[in-house]
């Protein structure tokens, strides 16, 4: 089964204030300083949704102009929206159910392809739906540690291999998430895990005993490590660092 899934994802900061989400566009300035960079942010746009829930949008699609995000109805669960550079609504459901097009467990992760696709990340399945989320195609993997949020989904981060668009993989930890909830000791693991679609396997990169603070790393602080991180495909860069550890490394 193959999926085609997308290019760069551009992550955006969500704000909200008064009655309903706003969504404020900054750009970063970077000023040389004697020696040392010093960083600004500037307001380009702002626009506000209407809504009686929070919305927290995740990716945005430069060429549609459209947003990705969620709504946290509460007991309702989480329900996926499109939101149009205006703060409109175009589209919100709810993909968690028992229903042929729907998801069964947590929702982790989502993003863009790049022709506008939406595609989901679960536990133990991606999922890739058209603009009016209607499913396409689903493919099942395997991950080391099954992940299960609760809320604050993350940007579905996922790269091509040697740049060959048909060699798709991507993360099963999600950003911000730790795995280490059990007594084995995390000091012996890897930082991040990868799913190979092609090879349908995965492996892991940045083995923490390399980390720079592992001499310091106590086993009872395992819930408390986990990875940060970004993929830059078009760079083809990995910026990551871990929870108790200063500024990110490139990879």
């Amino acid at each position: 089964m193959k999926i085609k899934f997308p290019q760069e994802s551009r992550l955006l900061n969500f704000l909200k204030k008064n009655s309903g989400p706003s969504l404020i566009l900054l750009t970063l300035l970077v000023t040389p300083l004697m020696g040392n960079a010093q960083y600004e942010l500037k307001k380009e746009k702002e626009f506000h949704i209407d809504s009686l829930y929070p919305v927290e949008l995740v990716d945005y699609h430069p060429g549609d102009g459209l947003y990705l995000g969620y709504v946290e109805m509460r007991s309702k669960g989480v329900e996926v929206v499109l939101v149009d550079e205006e703060g409109e609504i175009l589209v919100q459901k709810k993909l968690a159910g028992e229903g042929p097009e729907q998801y069964t467990a947590s929702l982790n992760c989502l993003g863009f392809s790049d022709d506008g696709e939406i595609l989901l990340q679960t536990p133990f399945e991606v999922l890739r739906y058209d603009r009016d989320l209607k499913l396409k195609e689903r493919a099942r993997f395997q991950a080391g540690v099954q992940m299960y949020l609760s809320g604050n989904l993350r940007p579905f981060a996922y790269f091509f291999k040697n740049a060959n668009p048909s060699i798709f993989s991507f993360f099963t930890i999600p950003t911000g998430a730790s795995r280490y909830l059990g007594s084995s000791d995390f000091r012996t693991s890897n930082l991040l895990e990868i799913y190979d679609m092609n090879d349908q396997k995965t492996y892991e990169i940045l083995p923490v005993s390399e980390r720079p603070l592992y001499k310091k790393l106590d086993k009872s602080v395992g819930v408390l490590y986990f990875p940060v991180y970004t993929v830059d495909r078009q760079q083809s860069r990995l910026y990551v660092t871990a929870s108790l550890e200063s500024p990110p490394e490139w990879k």
